[in-house]
């Protein structure tokens, strides 16, 4: 039923005006292309290569040129650029790649794990070093990796644990170069270490491995500053770090975890410490495709479409970081994969710290979870146990969309909005959207005035049709 009424929507007020200006609303179609979750904030490129975050601000990780200590639940463009190819969130920073092949971190910067040479907190995206070359990003809690283009691998941040993978436990403020070798081909980072696959299938780590996630069964438990082979096999094709454990998956299409196991994160039918030290097998299925490694559980993706879930997801209380990451109507704990929902259609898991991201086939993007600050981006703070639909944003970046013939005051306002007309334009309508795309309401008589009192708290989008041009404003209603 809820496919049903976003298709009439789409089809009916969206497609043609939407395409024709560049501007994405809620579609069934989505507009979302890849996405990140952090520690409360979330970050996605839509389609057309555009930077928007939501969710908490305490260091800037919004990108947005401010540091604030709230939460925003309404999505917001980082810049105005549409350049952006992948994006990967920390606990409380960011990083990015462009198009180009150059690097960009924003957020907190404690120990140095933007990469820009500071400790300094950015609150706006900044370039890291001038190369063109960086390939692919992964984030943890206090330190960064990244592969170029040519295979090497780069590290930077904290290195308490060994976590940088250069021999030291000095932290590093600029990228450095981990060893020699050029054959990186995946990374990841969990909170204080990291794994990797290279290109001839073979599985390395390295840092932390107080509970085991460096799956090298030694029994020492010890940390290692290297980068360290896992075993001999050489089918590994996807890994996934998590808080102190990890998944991967073989080309066989097998599923294994390994590393800390103390809400069933590990899916091996246990909780509550039963964790281990070396990759393990998780059931008998050969058709896993996709993975996701949260902080306290585990989402995955089957080839048939499916999607499945296990570890944290409330502990059967109302007050938990995790209630709902699970994303199966519960706040229940499970400790072996189990299936979410019934559609076939989904394409890509990631797990924010509580609470899980999903991209469906025709792109929109979905999501469930605790939502303290906003992070699942539908425009509240309501915790979700389900999947709920996170919109596609309103771009008013296009320099065809500027409203430089307006003047619109005041702004923020109660309930009565004058609209100044500097160039003496014809005006044909006045439309004004919500922040999910709907129009609420419309003029076309009396345009110098608009009483939107009647409409609830929060952001609406005026739009002034004259003749041929489209202005906008963002305006908000108190």
């Amino acid at each position: 039923m809820e496919k049903k009424i976003f298709k009439i929507k789409t089809a009916i007020l969206f497609i043609a005006f939407f395409i024709n200006q560049s501007i994405f609303s809620q579609t069934t179609t989505g507009c979302w292309k890849t996405f990140t979750g952090g520690n409360v904030f979330a970050i996605g490129i839509t389609t057309n290569g555009e930077l928007w975050s939501w969710g908490y601000n305490n260091w800037g990780q919004l990108g947005l040129g401010t540091q604030e200590s709230i939460g925003n639940p309404i999505k917001s463009q980082i810049g105005t650029e549409n350049q952006w190819k992948e994006v990967a969130a920390g606990y409380e920073y960011a990083l990015a790649i462009k198009n180009d092949g150059t690097l960009w971190a924003w957020g907190a910067n404690y120990f140095g794990m933007l990469g820009d040479g500071t400790y300094f907190t950015r609150i706006s995206p900044v370039q890291i070093g001038s190369e063109t070359n960086w390939s692919k990003i992964a984030t943890g809690e206090v330190n960064s990796l990244a592969l170029k283009t040519d295979g090497t691998l780069w590290a930077w941040g904290r290195n308490n644990s060994g976590q940088l993978g250069d021999g030291t436990n000095t932290e590093k403020l600029v990228p450095i170069q981990v060893g020699v070798d050029s054959d990186w081909k995946e990374i990841s980072v969990g909170t204080l270490h990291c794994i990797a696959l290279k290109s001839n299938g073979t599985l390395w780590t390295w840092g932390e491995n107080g509970n085991g996630q460096l799956g090298l069964a030694d029994n020492l438990y010890k940390d290692k500053n290297i980068p360290t082979q896992v075993g001999t096999a050489t089918n590994w094709n996807k890994i996934s770090a998590g808080r102190n454990f990890n998944l991967a998956l073989k080309n066989d299409g097998t599923l294994w975890s390994w590393g800390q196991n103390d809400f069933g994160q590990l899916g091996n039918g246990f909780s509550f410490g039963n964790f281990n030290d070396t990759p393990t097998q998780r059931g008998s299925d050969t058709d896993w495709k996709e993975i996701s490694a949260g902080d306290l559980h585990s989402t995955a993706l089957k080839t048939n479409g499916t999607r499945w879930a296990w570890g944290g997801n409330g502990s059967g209380s109302s007050n938990s970081g995790n209630k709902g990451a699970l994303g199966d109507n519960t706040i229940i704990d499970k400790n072996i994969p189990i299936q979410i929902g019934t559609d076939t259609d989904w394409q890509k898991p990631n797990n924010g710290i509580y609470f899980s991201l999903f991209l469906k086939n025709d792109g929109t993007l979905w999501s469930n979870g605790t939502n303290f600050s906003g992070e699942l981006g539908d425009g509240t703070k309501t915790t979700r146990l389900s999947p709920t639909l996170v919109t596609c944003p309103i771009t008013l970046s296009n320099k065809r969309f500027e409203d430089i013939n307006f003047s619109f005051y005041p702004n923020p306002t109660t309930g009565i909005i004058s609209i100044s007309n500097q160039n003496n334009l014809t005006i044909d309508k006045i439309e004004i959207v919500d922040v999910l795309g709907k129009t609420v309401a419309t003029k076309t008589e009396n345009t110098s005035q608009v009483d939107i009192s009647h409409l609830s708290n929060g952001i609406y989008i005026f739009k002034i049709y004259s003749g041929e041009t489209v202005s906008t404003k963002k305006i908000i209603k108190q």
